[in-house]
């Protein structure tokens, strides 16, 4: 029979706008945005130049797409980490672990367009991803002062933020294992670096003013 499923041919999913800033954000991390031309990320999804131009305006529009992703799914990860965090020290162990799964987890390539790529944006496009941006770098400042009103740091917050997280972005150097397979490790190091301590000193601060904020015996 000519409708069979047997001999009908097999229907394409429509291209979504969202399969497009995929692509390009693979793409971008791998070539960077100068080295990727419209005519390969089209290629990418199955389309003409001609048809990709019906989803998006221009390649720097799919730049922005791409970077606005990246700073949602960031602020959406250290939201849901920071809930009902409240002590310093547990803060910054949650800041710290949400984004060294940013920059090394799955959506990295993501992360490294928006960290490699943002002044490639017009003036114009980064003035519309700045409120959101500035937001992220808000959590970061208030967990410094948090850090640095109880004494943990003392350095000025602001420049131990600025400290901290290019060091962070950084991790994605040198760390060559799965975030979820070092965790642990991982995380607590880092923050003990940070606070100079050793490790075991900041998981006995950090337990014990956990504790105390949850109503436990330390």
């Amino acid at each position: 029979m000519l409708n069979s499923p047997a001999t009908k041919k097999k229907r394409r999913s429509p291209v979504r706008r969202e399969d497009i800033v995929d692509a390009a954000a693979k793409l971008f991390s791998e070539g960077g945005y100068d080295g990727t031309s419209v005519r390969t990320i089209a290629g990418e999804v199955g389309l003409s130049v001609a048809s990709i131009f019906h989803h998006v305006a221009s390649k720097e529009e799919l730049l922005e797409a791409v970077i606005q992703r990246g700073i949602e799914l960031g602020m959406a990860d250290i939201d849901a980490a920071l809930k009902g965090k409240t002590t310093p020290l547990g803060r910054l162990r949650a800041l710290v672990h949400a984004h060294i799964h940013l920059v090394n987890g799955d959506r990295r390539h993501i992360h490294r367009v928006w960290t490699v790529e943002w002044l490639k944006l017009s003036e114009s496009a980064r003035a519309r991803l700045e409120m959101r941006s500035a937001e992220y770098r808000d959590i970061i400042q208030d967990t410094m002062r948090l850090l640095f009103d109880n004494e943990h740091i003392f350095a000025e917050p602001g420049l131990s933020g600025h400290l901290l997280m290019p060091a962070l972005n950084w991790t994605r150097t040198w760390i060559h294992s799965p975030p979820d397979k070092c965790d642990r490790e991982l995380v607590d190091s880092i923050c003990a670096a940070f606070l100079n301590l050793p490790v075991d000193e900041f998981r006995k601060r950090l337990n014990s003013v956990e504790g105390c904020a949850s109503g436990m015996t330390p």
